[in-house]
């Protein structure tokens, strides 16, 4: 297992201010974030070129791809199969985004998990997992709704990508020590 670091962290700065820095710090993984307007690391729609070197600087610094960061993304469908490319492209095995949709609703629910499913033939053409994580207010927000989850969706191309924090502020004080173990397959 290698130890990663989101370029989230470093969303004020360039791509290569932030593999500068992960690295420097010690870890030996990136999650490379294509979140407009919050971290736009990696750009969509680009040429092979583009993605080649972004890899390369990477690489370069020692550091291994883990995932996409793609929060805000999912929402539009065709975004998000740009993610996926992306993704590809630099050799990331997972793209990581919210749900959306909206906290203890069936309807909303029910929309996010078709959704996900309308996506995972895009992701296995790719050859990347999706990872969902539960986040506040969203319709897949704690243990409880992840399991569902999980259930109702392609276990083969979607995961959960687990951010205690999350699950712990979600309104139910849900503590994940005491939870994960019933998700945690699927993480």
């Amino acid at each position: 297992m290698e130890i990663g670091c989101s370029t989230i962290l470093y969303g004020g700065h360039d791509l290569k201010t932030a593999i500068d820095r992960i690295g420097a710090t010690g870890y030996k993984a990136v999650e490379l974030c294509a979140i407009p307007g919050m971290a736009p690391h990696l750009s969509l729609g680009e040429s092979e070129a583009y993605y080649a070197d972004v890899r390369d600087l990477i690489t370069n610094a020692g550091l291994a791809i883990e995932s996409i960061g793609a929060s805000g993304t999912f929402a539009d469908r065709d975004t998000f199969v740009q993610v996926l490319d992306a993704a590809a492209a630099v050799g990331a095995p997972l793209a990581a985004t919210g749900a959306g949709g909206k906290m203890d609703d069936d309807a909303s629910f029910k929309e996010v998990v078709d959704a996900v499913n309308a996506v995972t033939p895009d992701c296995a053409s790719r050859g990347v997992k999706l990872s969902v994580k539960p986040h506040v207010n969203n319709a897949v927000y704690d243990t409880d709704s992840a399991h569902r989850f999980i259930q109702e969706v392609d276990a083969d191309w979607v995961g959960i990508n687990y951010d205690p924090t999350h699950v712990w502020r979600n309104g139910k004080m849900e503590i994940p020590e005491e939870t994960v173990g019933r998700i945690l397959d699927s993480i």
